[in-house]
């Protein structure tokens, strides 16, 4: 019987067997690799590009836009205000839906030549093909307005809004992802601070927000290295010339510049998350000092002026217990001091927060009083001991007859609300007398001391009061500013 050979065709079908795997193979490979690559870019849960998926496109955008300059990018940072505490308080599913209806809600505020991205928590980017200044404000305002329409997700309703960083393209700068970035979230960092809705770049503003980072890590340092310090200012009572307690002024000491005031470095760090950390080395201080006075016999009243960030902290009231406890410090002893401003800011949480505080058994005052825009609604329902009047009504009251007559209505408003009333910023005698003609309670100021060391307040005391002192209730006032 014959044979059929087959070795001579065998060989050209394994090849191409082999070649059609390979290129099978090939194919998956690049698909997976494009797999790979969307998702390397793209935000999971919205389905939108994600921080580096919008680097890309912006660096697109702004190649387009070396070529033709008249149609350079805008980018648009937004931060949702308030998600964290829907977040928390409702739950992560619902903040999930949540962050996806604003995902929705934005794309539908832009162009389709334009790309909405979220880059990461509650942080959205908005790149816009084409936007000088005023049609990237104008888109601004467009989409805090849809943010602010409510939101149903299975049968709850809330409202956003949005802090909004702008940065324009410009032929000398912000020509790179990175820089165009880095400007739009220092300018969503500015409007989330000043609450202004939205902030557009410029380089003096980065300059500020660079200068303000640089303080935030000196001032790192300085907590580190144990560097900050208390001085203390006497408040005396206007009815007998008795010391009745002081105010504790925080102080730097610096390695290389010496001794720094508080204006030197606190108004960089009032909004930033150190300012907690710094707020509890005061306490812890001016708590320790409180517990060396009462071993030498004397019960010295002594407060700290609270940041509006740490008053907004829920934790801040346990803080306060534990640190009391830590030293038994009667909590008497403590009074702790907010501005009008601050209360108002976001009122139900800081009455919240005040409430707690009061319940401990620590004095609270109102510190720089005429100066914000306090409401005598909000004024009598805050569980407070003391109004201080702000020096710039106090030093000027017996020169300008407006000054006085405020000044006195501050004292009667207090009084009849029951409070105490501290006049700050008192440096002369008649001043002195205008005050005490006015009932006021208590006045500090260099007329009395300048702040001191602890060790150079007893001294003075023995000085310049009459040597049987005795302490009389908690009227005291401590501040970081």
């Amino acid at each position: 019987m014959a044979t059929t050979d087959l070795s001579g065709t065998a060989t050209p079908i394994v090849l191409l067997g082999v070649a059609l795997l390979a290129i099978w193979v090939s194919a998956i490979l690049r698909r997976d690799r494009r797999r790979m690559a969307d998702l390397a870019t793209t935000d999971a849960l919205t389905g939108l590009p994600n921080r580096l998926g919008l680097a890309k496109v912006v660096a697109g955008a702004l190649q387009r836009g070396h070529d033709d300059p008249a149609s350079g990018p805008a980018l648009l940072l937004l931060d949702l205000d308030r998600f964290k505490e829907i977040n928390d308080g409702l739950g992560h599913e619902y903040g999930d839906e949540l962050l996806r209806s604003v995902a929705r809600r934005l794309k539908g505020c832009v162009e389709s030549t334009d790309t909405v991205a979220r880059i990461g928590g509650d942080e959205f980017g908005v790149l816009l093909a084409a936007g000088d200044a005023p049609v990237a404000e104008s888109a601004a305002e467009q989409m805090r307005s849809a943010l602010c329409l409510p939101f149903s997700i299975d049968g709850v309703e809330v409202a956003l809004d949005a802090s909004i960083g702008i940065a324009i393209t410009g032929p000398d700068e912000l020509d790179s992802p990175s820089a165009l970035l880095r400007a739009a979230d220092l300018a969503m960092y500015a409007a989330k601070e000043a609450g202004s809705g939205h902030v557009r770049f410029t380089p003096e503003l980065g300059a500020q927000i660079t200068d303000r980072v640089t303080v935030v890590g000196q001032v790192r340092r300085a907590l580190d290295n144990d560097e900050l310090v208390l001085h203390y200012q006497p408040q005396v009572s206007l009815d007998d010339s008795r010391l009745v307690g002081v105010e504790a002024l925080l102080r730097w000491e610096h390695p290389v510049r010496g001794l720094l005031a508080p204006a030197v470095f606190l108004p960089a760090i009032e909004d930033h998350q150190i300012i907690d950390r710094v707020t509890h080395v005061v306490l812890s201080k001016a708590l320790r000092q409180t517990k060396v006075w009462q071993s030498q016999g004397l019960q010295i009243p002594i407060s700290v002026n609270i940041a509006t960030r740490t008053l907004l902290n829920a934790s801040f009231p346990q803080e306060v217990a534990d640190l009391l406890s830590s030293f038994d410090v009667d909590p008497s002893l403590l009074c702790l001091e907010v501005t009008e401003t601050s209360v108002m800011r976001d009122s139900a949480r800081c009455y919240r927060t005040l409430h707690a505080l009061h319940d401990l058994g620590v004095r609270l005052s109102v510190d720089d009083y005429g100066t914000g825009y306090a409401s005598l609604l909000y004024l009598k329902d805050l569980p407070i001991d003391e109004l201080k009047i702000d020096r710039s009504f106090v030093s000027r009251m017996t020169e300008e007859t407006q000054h006085r007559v405020l000044t006195q209505s501050v004292i009667e408003l207090g009084h009849n609300l029951g409070l105490s009333v501290v006049a700050e910023g008192v440096e002369d005698a008649a001043v002195c007398q205008a005050l005490r003609a006015s009932g006021c309670d208590v006045a500090q100021g260099y007329l009395y001391s300048r702040p001191v060391p602890a060790e150079q307040l007893l001294a003075w005391r023995d000085v310049t009061l009459p040597a049987a002192v005795v302490i009389p209730q908690p009227r005291a006032v401590a501040a970081l500013a």
